[in-house]
């Protein structure tokens, strides 16, 4: 299930996105590109045009991974899963405005990762559109 489908990484850990990168690709997923901040996401997604982006909230600059995952979807119509340590109400109120096809709460582990990429593949392949 995993053949084929490409994810791109947006983290400005090194250290974290270089985690989920060995994860996702050991678990046989592309990995398209692993970028630190908006500017870079927007431009990878524009070249690579990914299944699904793992994305940080607190990234490099002045755009947030909420706002650069609203802008995907808004631009290309690619959704992402949040993966971060701000899982608070309000920010999961605000992270609404993307759509997001699921949560993964740090820290985690290498399953819960996984597990929340794969259920949002599988949400994509049911047909659920960008909104």
């Amino acid at each position: 299930m995993a053949r084929g489908r490409k994810i791109l990484i947006v983290e400005d850990d090194a250290l974290i996105a270089l985690v989920e990168q060995v994860i996702l690709e050991t678990a046989g997923y592309e990995v398209v590109g692993v970028v630190a901040n908006a500017e870079d996401a927007l431009s990878r997604v524009a070249t690579t045009h990914p299944d699904l982006v793992v994305m940080d909230i607190h990234i490099a600059r002045a755009v947030d991974g909420i706002e650069a995952a609203t802008q995907i979807l808004q631009t290309f119509g690619i959704r992402s899963i949040f993966a971060t340590a701000n899982v608070d109400p309000a920010t999961r109120a605000r992270g609404a405005a993307a759509h997001p096809l699921g949560w993964v709460p740090k820290p985690y582990t290498a399953d819960l990762l996984l597990k929340v990429v794969a259920q949002a593949l599988e949400k994509l392949n049911d047909g659920e559109a960008p909104r």
